[in-house]
Order: C-alpha cells, then sequence, then structure tokens
C-alpha cells in the first residue's frame, strides 16, 4: 500500500509539474516569478500540511501511506486550480492569460 501511494503521489506531481511548465511558458515575464512563487508557496503549504495531518501516526506503519495519500489529494487539487487558469477563455478578467 505504501509503495502504491507514493508511486500515486509520483505520477500525480508529474502531471502537475508538466502542466505548470506549460502554463508558465505562455506568461510574461513579471507573471512567470508570481506564479514560481506562488508554486513554491504551495509546495511548502501542501508539505506542512501534510506533515501535520499524518502527525498522529509518525513512526507507525501507516504513516508512509497517510503522508502520501495527503500529498496526492492536495497535488490533485491545485493540478484542477492551475487546470482552470491554462484553459481560461479571452474575455475572463480574473484570468492572468488567456488561452
Amino acid at each position: 500500500m505504501n509503495q502504491c501511494a507514493y508511486k500515486e503521489h509520483q505520477q500525480t506531481d508529474k502531471e502537475l509539474n508538466e502542466v505548470y511548465s506549460t502554463y508558465r511558458s505562455r506568461l510574461n515575464e513579471t507573471q512567470k516569478r508570481q506564479i514560481k512563487d506562488v508554486q513554491l508557496a504551495w509546495v511548502k503549504f501542501r508539505d506542512l500540511a501534510c506533515d501535520f495531518e499524518s502527525s498522529g501516526v509518525k513512526g507507525g506503519s501507516v504513516y508512509p501511506f497517510i503522508l502520501q495519500s495527503c500529498l496526492t489529494t492536495m497535488t490533485r487539487a491545485r493540478l484542477q486550480q492551475l487546470k482552470f487558469l491554462a484553459n481560461c477563455e479571452e474575455g475572463d478578467l480574473s484570468c492572468p492569460a488567456w488561452k
């Protein structure tokens, strides 16, 4: 179970990085710096949040599974956010860069 959870997180993280890189390439230089700062802050938040959420089982055999499951869940949510931003239609004023 632990290995499967780890592999699932790795795959989700790989997809996130691909979407992030593709989206970032469309941005102007200021936006590229901004999205990089946002992404670094998000990674720190994700890691701290999952460390906290799995702290109740730290040291136990289920710890890696709980930690990786949390990382996967949060990474999927961020992936959906980036996909939404990457697919904004022209005219959507709440979007930093249109499709």
